[in-house]
């Protein structure tokens, strides 16, 4: 099965430099037109399934018994 993918070394070296060039090194300041854009992000540490009755009993402090193990990954979830 063949790639469609090309190593940036197997281009002619004209199309090669322009690549490089503009794949370059980004800073901080490359991104600043979209410093201001407003995001809403959600980190899921786990799931847990519950009645309402449940969920109305909990209180501050209540203890939560997850469906992941510790130190598993979590998501995040970007817009």
């Amino acid at each position: 099965m063949a790639s469609d993918t090309m190593a940036l070394e197997e281009f002619p070296d004209s199309v090669a430099m322009t690549l490089a060039e503009e794949t370059g090194d980004k800073t901080a300041h490359d991104l600043a037109p979209v410093f201001d854009v407003p995001v809403n992000i959600s980190a899921v540490l786990g799931k847990a399934h519950m009645s309402v009755a449940q969920l109305l009993k909990l209180n501050r402090g209540s203890v939560l018994e997850l469906d992941r193990k510790v130190g598993e990954a979590i998501d995040i979830f970007v817009n």
